[in-house]
């Protein structure tokens, strides 16, 4: 079942009545289910395959001008379903993290994918509206509802894993990591390889992060932040994972 082809990328709406099918044709593997909502009320929707301790998690559409992360989120469901489980692995897919800066995007997801009607339909949210950003601790905001759906799912399943998954205009393809993880950046490499993507050596999004291997960059620690773009790292939503090891 292809999500992303010549005529568009799907839709939140789609993205979810295909997770109702995965989970009404494999019901002995699949779980849905309603973990927040969105500021405007939009339902956060995981779709779950198989049931073990060692679980992984999966964020779709973190960025919402960036629709191959849930194109991508329902693949690689399926892809799971493909295989034999294993055994004390579960996945967990969180279709989207941002459905209402989705939907804004909507017009131009259908297609003609051209540049013009991609920038006339375009929405990217400011760095403090972005769900996987928390606010820091002395500013005096609150974290975003998508934010406290995303850490209290990390609270609960404990992640030994989780994938961010976004997208870029123009380049090649990139990993970033919390830590080093041993063998990564070389199978990320063979995989790139695979689909005759280049590797991104120079990525704007890691400007000053360390590079263990080429297109793969390290979280700077906390306190070092970037030098280019206005975030704090260690106040992403990817960290929260390591207060359990993820």
């Amino acid at each position: 079942m292809p999500h992303r082809d010549a005529t568009g990328y799907p839709t939140v709406a789609r993205a979810v009545a295909a997770a109702r099918r995965l989970a009404r044709l494999r019901p002995e593997r699949c779980r849905l289910r309603e973990v927040g909502r969105s500021r405007a009320g939009r339902p956060l929707v995981v779709l779950s395959v198989d049931e073990g301790e060692r679980a992984v998690l999966v964020v779709g559409g973190p960025h919402p001008n960036e629709p191959v992360g849930v194109a991508s989120a329902l693949r690689l469901a399926e892809r799971v379903l493909e295989l034999p489980p294993r055994p004390g692995v579960a996945w967990h897919v969180l279709l989207c993290l941002d459905p209402d800066g989705a939907a804004l995007n909507e017009g131009w997801l259908g297609g003609p994918l051209t540049a013009a009607r991609h920038y006339e339909h375009f929405f990217r949210p400011s760095f403090d509206e972005q769900p996987e950003l928390l606010p820091p601790p002395d500013g005096g905001r609150p974290p975003l509802p998508e934010s406290l759906a995303l850490t209290g799912l990390i609270d609960e399943l404990r992640p030994v894993l989780q994938c961010s998954l976004h997208g870029v205009d123009f380049g090649g393809a990139f990993v970033q990591l919390t830590r080093p993880a041993a063998g990564l950046p070389e199978r990320f490499a063979r995989s790139v390889a695979r689909g005759g993507i280049p590797l991104d050596v120079d990525s704007y999004d890691a400007v000053g992060w360390d590079r263990p291997a080429p297109g793969a960059y390290v979280m700077p620690a906390p306190g070092a932040g970037s030098l280019v773009l206005p975030d704090r790292p260690e106040l992403s939503t990817w960290s929260h994972a390591a207060r359990t090891a993820g």
